[in-house]
């Protein structure tokens, strides 16, 4: 069974998951990001008016070995509607999957579904919408080298929202003196008044080595999940398979096998301070437990 993989790729964290989800039989690719002007007037001529056949130009040499896989997975990046009518088209026989990344997208669910099986990390998102719910996965990588832990929080983000509420947390923490790095990527449109020292705002993600050495660095996690989602981030994986704590606003993370006091404190959901929470040794979770986080037991759900 050959499997190809569909995912976008301009970020170093969408590098840092291509290079790790590379397996015997399994391809990973991308779509070509058009290049300037003149590209980019033609892709949207060509995806508008629906010229499926001349969509191939917008794809890398792996289109010439289309036909040659069973499993097609499509990640929400790396998705368009004349994608997939233009895979459908080349190879009537793979059965075509989507994985749903994010649930804050505006996604043609519907449409998805006449030619593909659609999956998603939320399992209520997955449940109103009508489509499979599997578990999130993650790829840890391995620190070779010796890193002192410090006492602190680490957050690292896109806006979407979250500034406000970053803004309170940091009033708390600087009243118990605790130490903090919190590093935001800034929204279109928005504006911001911060000081210095209180968030690193950038116009940038941040390079995924780097949050991987800040997790390593500090001992807890703060995760801020957008409105309405139960399922949790990456930010929930990092923690659980870097052996961190993590702060969270999601309520539903009491639910999973994993959760245990020492390690999870719930914003707007308990009694005890922050300070109580960190000051309390962490509680290392049986590895067993993170077995449906991995990226194999997700591979295997998505192409069965």
């Amino acid at each position: 069974m050959k499997t190809l993989i569909i995912k976008g790729e301009g970020s170093s964290f969408e590098k840092y998951f291509n290079t790790q989800m590379k397996r015997k039989n399994i391809d990973i690719v991308s779509v070509r990001t058009p290049k300037n002007k003149l590209d980019v007037l033609m892709y949207y001529i060509v995806k508008d008016l629906n010229l499926v056949y001349l969509y191939k130009f917008w794809l890398k040499e792996w289109q010439k070995k289309i036909k040659k896989y069973d499993n097609i997975v499509i990640f929400d990046n790396g998705l368009s509607p004349i994608l997939l009518k233009w895979i459908h088209r080349k190879n009537k026989k793979a059965k075509i999957k989507i994985w749903l990344w994010n649930i804050d997208n505006d996604y043609d669910i519907k449409f998805y579904k006449k030619y593909a099986q659609v999956y998603c990390f939320d399992e209520k998102f997955a449940r109103n919408n009508g489509i499979e719910f599997i578990d999130q996965f993650y790829i840890p990588k391995v620190n070779r080298k010796k890193t002192n832990v410090e006492k602190g929080i680490f957050y690292v983000g896109a806006d979407k929202k979250r500034y406000a509420n970053l803004k309170e947390i940091i009033k708390k923490l600087n009243q118990d003196n605790i130490r903090y790095y919190f590093y935001l990527q800034r929204w279109p449109g928005e504006k911001y008044h911060n000081n210095e020292d209180e968030i690193e705002l950038s116009n940038e993600l941040m390079p995924y080595e780097d949050v991987i050495k800040n997790i390593y660095k500090y001992d807890c996690v703060l995760e801020l999940n957008l409105e309405k989602q139960e399922g949790f981030t990456l930010r929930t994986l990092e923690a659980l398979f870097y052996k961190k704590k993590l702060i969270t606003n999601n309520k539903n993370i009491k639910n999973f096998p994993f959760y245990n006091k020492n390690d999870f404190y719930i914003l707007e959901d308990e009694n005890r301070s922050l300070k109580e929470f960190l000051n309390v040794d962490y509680k290392p979770i049986d590895d067993r437990l993170l077995s449906n986080y991995t990226y194999e037991h997700w591979l295997n759900e998505i192409l069965n």
